[in-house]
């Protein structure tokens, strides 16, 4: 409790602009933690620039104490903050994938297993994001990156670090065509990280498996996997986990034939999507919702929201994105341009 009401000291000193300052405790350091474990809550709710700053702010604090180590941590998040805020905002990426590679250099130099995990993963995080923005993606240099963090990863014993490589790793095997891989990879990521009950990273999980599961239990299999996910994001209150898991169980709804089932969930993806400004989730929404009016025979709403669709997947530099809302929305508003 001690440390804890310190801690909270050191960072209502630091936030408002005072001097307070322990006698007895490391209080560079403990601001540090504080501020970097808040700034990693604000990002799980898209509160990206609240959590820049606080990584702004406590950077000095870790170069006062001549802290390389929590210095460096920091700089890794800062990178994951930035790429996660580009991504999500349709923003430049340049400055995080430049961050990210020098967090590598400087955990190389450090000879820190750990923080070179963390690095490394950071880095592949940066450019697995990047990847969606380049006409010809190229994931081996990612594969490369996560199988050396995973290295060092297995080493620590920390379920929630390995499961996160693990997952990285099962996405790079889905890009390059090598499903069984990467349902294996996801599985073991699972195993690992469901006893530590790490709800972000188990819902993750859930999300990519489940399409795996339509094999052997159908379509009830997948909307099981689907709703896993979503629970797991609600109570973790990871708001654009919430959005993309939101359209996944409207999809698997549409795809079973129900569509009235289908609509809260595309609504819900909307709102979310509207209040934290993610213009790639928006147009997932859209195109869910125009797919939902379409088979309920309203033709009229089913373009309103097709033309939104494009409208949002405009404003997005996922390729992805852009060319699902192209392909999907050309027969729905191929009658109107006639």
């Amino acid at each position: 409790m001690r440390y804890q009401a310190t801690a909270l000291a050191v960072l209502a000193s630091i936030i408002w602009g005072g001097s307070v300052r322990a006698a007895d405790e490391p209080a560079p350091g403990v601001a540090v933690d504080v501020l970097l474990d808040t700034a990693r809550a604000y990002a799980l709710r898209a509160r990206w620039d609240d959590a820049e700053r606080l990584i702004e702010r406590a950077l000095p604090l870790a170069a006062e104490a001549q802290d390389a180590r929590r210095e460096t941590r920091l700089r890794i998040q800062l990178a994951r903050v930035l790429s996660s805020r580009a991504t999500y905002k349709d923003l430049p990426l340049e400055r995080a994938l430049s961050l990210s590679e020098e967090t590598v250099t400087v955990s190389r130099a450090l000879k820190d297993p750990e923080l070179l995990g963390d690095a490394l993963h950071g880095w592949a995080v940066c450019r697995y994001d990047y990847q969606f923005r380049v006409p010809k993606p190229d994931h081996v240099p990612i594969r490369q990156a996560l199988s050396e963090a995973l290295a060092l990863r297995e080493q620590q014993k920390d379920p929630s670090r390995l499961a996160e490589t693990l997952f990285y790793l099962g996405l790079v095997h889905e890009r390059l065509d090598e499903n069984p891989q990467a349902k294996a990879t996801y599985e073991r990521a699972l195993e690992v990280v469901t006893p530590a009950g790490d709800k972000v990273m188990m819902a993750y999980l859930y999300r990519h498996l489940a399409d795996f599961q339509k094999p052997e239990r159908g379509l009830a299999g997948v909307l099981e996997y689907h709703r896993r996910c979503l629970r797991l994001r609600e109570e973790a209150d990871f708001a654009t986990g919430i959005i993309f898991a939101s359209v996944a169980v409207g999809e698997t709804l549409l795809e079973m034939k129900q569509p009235d089932q289908a609509l809260p969930h595309y609504e819900r993806a909307l709102a979310v999507a509207r209040e934290i400004d993610v213009a790639r989730g928006a147009a997932y929404a859209h195109l869910g919702l125009a797919a939902v009016h379409q088979a309920a025979g309203r033709p009229e709403r089913a373009r309103e929201h097709a033309r939104e669709a494009l409208a949002a997947a405009a404003r997005s530099q996922d390729r992805d994105v852009i060319g699902q809302v192209l392909k999907t929305t050309a027969p729905i508003l191929g009658p109107a341009a006639k």
